[in-house]
């Protein structure tokens, strides 16, 4: 979506988007609706609430990726009467439930998570790195379920296991071949998802090919986070030249383009203003639920789409604004989830946003992710200052 319209024909273009979406129940499109004036109106009490909730159930891996530095020591689980109560707070206005953070989500209850999601037409969307992701688990879910992003970081195991360890390759891909057919029954978005990294650089025309042979047609590509432990060895930048970098990449775009598969990317040699011919070409019903991410760019650029979009609450209850920076704005066992929405925290938040000076955590953040759901980072810059500058540290 442009974001050189003027509010007039936004709203248009939204309403348009809105009657299309034959997924969405009215609490859901009043939410929208909503979201769009406190964007318009530059609020910092928000009338709408998330269309995107991110909830860590547990915080536990089956697997030790080399690039993962998530600790996965704790045992506990997120108590799901926290999730029903939240729901009972914010009614039938979200959309789309992510249930990860720092863990598997194959590990935890996603049955028990997807009944309560039907009772108020939500939508799990999810990346699971597919040891688990057996056809039986995704059929049980599939009514409930919009996305599943299924990580494979090569297409041999030569490749995957120098970055995930163990002999979980040809499980993983099992489950995988058996996902598609699950996913178009079903019109559900189905990904692969790459990280792009030096052992699997040179083979990333390979891995296109290898996943549209098994009938992917959508693929997830990103690059490491610049903090990572082990980025020395793994970073792509650290062990070769940018223009070798993007020859290894402009193969692998072209090798998507020739087998017809969309690339949703943060990698900035594969991005579509390089690679304009980079379009989904297969839609489905639950596209909407990732269109409203446009909704900053439209009526407030500058505005980061997960903080107007999304919360995230985690294994023990601790709520945070985004996925990406952790700003900790609350906690379920003490708190209101609207309390905490609207609490002074989140308020202060939306203000930097609103005078376009961010959190220097914000600032990296948006920095890094120069994706679709950060077109406008030039519009913002750092205030210098943390959050915790704002909010010291306080017991959860």
């Amino acid at each position: 979506m442009p974001p050189t319209l003027s509010i007039e024909a936004a709203r248009a273009l939204v309403e348009e988007h809105l009657a299309r979406a034959t997924v969405l129940r009215e609490p859901q499109r009043r939410n929208v609706r909503d979201k769009v004036a406190d964007l318009v109106e530059g609020r910092t009490e928000w009338a709408s609430v998330p269309t995107r909730l991110q909830i860590e159930l547990n915080r536990r891996c089956n697997l030790a990726c080399r690039h993962c530095d998530i600790a996965h020591p704790w045992a506990s689980e997120l108590d799901l009467s926290l999730v029903e109560r939240l729901f009972e707070e914010i009614g039938e206005r979200s959309m789309e439930v992510m249930p990860y953070a720092g863990g598997e989500p194959t590990l935890a209850p996603l049955g028990r998570l997807a009944e309560i999601l039907r009772r108020c037409n939500n939508y799990l969307s999810f990346t699971t790195n597919g040891v688990l992701f057996t056809e039986e688990l995704f059929r049980s879910i599939a009514d409930a379920t919009a996305r599943v992003t299924i990580s494979m970081h090569g297409h041999t195991a030569g490749i995957f296991h120098a970055i995930v360890p163990g002999d979980d390759f040809e499980r993983i891909a099992a489950n995988m071949r058996a996902a598609v057919p699950v996913a178009e029954e079903h019109e559900i978005q189905l990904l692969a998802g790459l990280v792009l990294m030096e052992p699997n650089l040179d083979h990333l025309a390979d891995w296109f090919h290898w996943i549209a042979d098994m009938g992917f047609r959508h693929a997830g590509l990103t690059h490491l986070y610049p903090g990572t432990k082990a980025l020395s060895a793994l970073g792509i930048y650290e062990n070769r030249s940018r223009a070798e970098v993007e020859d290894k990449v402009a193969l692998g775009m072209l090798a998507a383009r020739a087998r017809g598969i969309f690339v949703e990317t943060n990698v900035p040699e594969a991005y579509y203003t390089r690679w304009p011919e980079n379009r989904l070409t297969r839609p489905t019903p639950f596209d909407v639920i990732n269109e409203v991410n446009s909704l900053p760019s439209l009526f407030r650029p500058g505005f980061c789409p997960l903080v107007a979009n999304m919360a995230t609450v985690e294994h023990d209850g601790t709520v945070l604004p985004c996925c990406r920076t952790r700003y900790p704005v609350g906690n379920l066992h003490a708190e209101d989830f609207l309390g905490i929405w609207n609490g002074e925290r989140m308020q202060r938040l939306r203000a930097t946003f609103l005078a376009r000076r961010v959190y220097a955590g914000c600032a990296r953040c948006m920095d890094f992710f120069c994706d679709a759901e950060h077109p406008d980072v030039p519009l913002v810059e750092s205030s210098g200052r943390t959050f915790a500058d704002d909010f010291p540290a306080r017991a959860p």
